[in-house]
């Protein structure tokens, strides 16, 4: 998933599934491309409706993540049954 936003702005969308997207800009804008674990492009929007954008690996990056789960857990109760005949 990529997330593009028009700097200096809130107007900001993200990718489907096929890497498609859809977002308001002026020719003057500056379109902002990141990902997770990838360097930041910028790209001038111009007069185009197509963007090819090549993102590199941004290693410093991917060693600052942290993941942190939140879950709930549950003892469970185990009950012998036996019986004799």
């Amino acid at each position: 998933m990529l997330l593009f936003q028009i700097l200096n702005t809130n107007r900001a969308s993200v990718t489907d599934l096929d890497g498609k997207f859809t977002i308001q800009a002026k020719p003057d804008d500056v379109l902002v491309v990141s990902s997770l674990g990838f360097k930041t492009v910028n790209v001038l929007v111009g007069d185009k409706n197509f963007f090819e954008v090549i993102m590199q690996e941004d290693q410093e990056t991917l060693d600052q993540v942290s993941v942190v789960a939140y879950g709930k857990s549950s003892k469970s109760t185990l009950n012998k049954f036996s019986s004799s005949t």
